[in-house]
């Protein structure tokens, strides 16, 4: 009935379940309504795995969320902010997904963990319109060089 719907939806904006259920029997004098609830987990612990040493941590721990109430769509916004986090240091194709361990002794873990993907490096730096020693020279003040990661900002210094 709209009513019940009603009611599931109060129980949803509490932000205190995670899923609900209501199951009906017959009992004298009408029915009864069970309301079968999954509470949202607690937090316990917040980890991260997979991330490359040449990434600082407190770059990646910054974007981790804090112990509390679990909380999906704010899970899968960090998921995208760890990836985009490791674009800038050649990591071009990193992804990041999340998962919650439960424990009823301890409480839930939620874990991120990093695929960063291939190493995105420079195979080439090339100039066209200047002599040959000109190119060299200019080559020299760079920070983009062959081998090197490609690094947003460094791409971006040496825009400007």
């Amino acid at each position: 009935s709209a009513t019940v719907e009603r009611d599931l939806h109060e129980l949803w904006k509490t932000g205190l379940i995670e899923d609900a259920r209501v199951t009906r029997e017959s009992a004298p004098g009408g029915i009864v309504l069970t309301f079968e609830l999954v509470p949202r987990e607690a937090i316990t612990k917040v980890t991260l795995a997979g991330a490359p040493s040449s990434i600082p941590s407190e770059i990646l721990s910054a974007l981790l969320p804090t112990a509390g109430l679990d909380d999906a769509a704010r899970n899968w916004k960090v998921d995208a902010a760890l990836a985009s986090e490791l674009r800038p240091f050649g990591y071009r194709h990193a992804s990041a997904t999340h998962r919650i361990d439960r424990d009823p002794a301890t409480g839930a873990t939620l874990t991120f963990t990093l695929e960063p993907g291939a190493l995105t490096t420079v195979s080439d730096v090339k100039f066209t319109g200047l002599a040959t020693r000109d190119a060299k020279k200019i080559a020299e003040g760079l920070m983009t060089k062959p081998g090197a990661p490609v690094s947003e900002d460094a791409l971006d210094r040496d825009s400007s």
